[in-house]
């Protein structure tokens, strides 16, 4: 049966969506293991790690930080990933 909860006052009914199943069939290739340097990279370094992005079809998150523990949360999470990141800096939105 499916579950009924009320929003706004109004009774609606919850539905389930899933995955097509070629979808979770899916299998990624990773591609051949390349290292780079670690660290902050810059110059031909950073031009390298674009160029094998781009090579593998991969994206390179690029995020703004405004703190210090946004930057340290950005950080530890590429290291967690052992994943490249761009970390651009503002001094806020606002």
């Amino acid at each position: 049966a499916a579950k009924v909860s009320t929003f706004n006052g109004k009774s609606v009914q919850a539905k389930t969506i899933r995955a097509p199943a070629a979808r979770a069939a899916m299998k990624v290739e990773a591609a051949a293991a390349t290292t780079f340097k670690s660290g902050v990279v810059t110059g031909k370094d950073f031009l390298a790690i674009l160029d094998h992005a781009k090579a593998n079809e991969y994206a390179i998150p690029a995020v703004n930080c405004t703190m210090g523990p946004v930057i340290n949360a950005c950080l530890e999470a590429a290291k967690n990933a052992n994943s490249p990141m761009m970390v651009q800096f503002s001094n806020g939105g606002g």
